[in-house]
């Protein structure tokens, strides 16, 4: 009796990483679903520089219970150590890892301060993020200017916003 329970093995926020995944898994005869893949562009503002639509979730690759192992271990194949493929550990402290986080975090400040020059209440989540980037790493992260600029941004956009609605 085959169960129809499927698991999550992959989670993507990035879309040409998604579909590299889906064409390894098709190469090795690894039957998948994907889930939230053709709702990105579908709800709010998209994909808007978050590289998945909030509203919908990241894209994820699913497969059936026999097949949980397999998939993991070609994803970690091709994807390698420096991301995380869910419910597999990836070693910290390498180098990668720790360019990554930096380069993540000046991106949600960066994303954070153009938002929120444009559309001030929109920058919230990449405001958040940063911090929570900041606050969790082992790093000594810089962007004290950025990260004021930002949050004064933000509550400027918010004041305006609540300025609109009363």
């Amino acid at each position: 009796m085959k169960s129809n329970k499927i698991i999550t093995v992959y989670t993507s926020q990035n879309q040409t990483d998604h579909i590299m995944v889906q064409s390894i898994l098709e190469g090795q005869g690894i039957k998948f679903f994907t889930k939230n893949e053709n709702l990105q562009n579908l709800f709010g503002v998209g994909q808007f520089s978050t590289g998945y639509n909030p509203i919908t979730g990241p894209m994820e690759i699913q497969v059936h219970p026999q097949d949980v192992e397999i998939a993991k271990t070609v994803i970690k194949d091709y994807l390698g150590n420096e991301r995380s493929v869910k419910g597999m550990s990836y070693s910290e402290g390498s180098e990668e890892i720790d360019n990554k986080t930096v380069n993540e975090y000046n991106h949600c400040l960066n994303a954070a301060i153009i938002i929120g020059l444009v559309i001030p209440p929109l920058n919230l989540y990449h405001l958040l993020k940063a911090i929570l980037i900041k606050n969790n790493s082992h790093l000594n992260l810089d962007g004290g200017f950025k990260l004021t600029l930002a949050s004064l941004l933000s509550l400027f956009g918010l004041f305006i916003l609540i300025k609109f609605i009363v």
